[in-house]
């Protein structure tokens, strides 16, 4: 039981670090090669981005009351572009 009220207190804990903080806690991460649609979720606020560019990469982000998408130029050499998602971002 302790350990149970213990994990719910962290998980609490959390969450208002994150709500109140403004941060942005990543989620989820897909590369999108080029000329491959977007997801349904993320082509609502972006629109099919992905035409003319080489790949693009989609960052899912849990800001403590919703989930929200970023997207980045995809680079696997991280160079022009990112490799993978940051884990967390500070919205503020």
């Amino acid at each position: 039981m302790k350990i149970f009220r213990g994990v719910v207190l962290l998980v609490l804990g959390l969450w208002i670090c994150i709500t109140v903080f403004g941060l942005r806690l990543n989620v989820s991460q897909k590369i999108i090669q080029k000329g491959e649609p977007f997801p349904a979720s993320v082509s609502k606020d972006y629109g099919d981005v992905n035409t003319s560019s080489d790949g693009a990469l989609v960052c899912g982000y849990f800001t403590g009351i919703r989930l929200v998408y970023s997207v980045y130029w995809y680079s696997p050499n991280n160079i022009i572009g990112k490799d993978s998602c940051p884990v967390w971002i500070n919205n503020k």
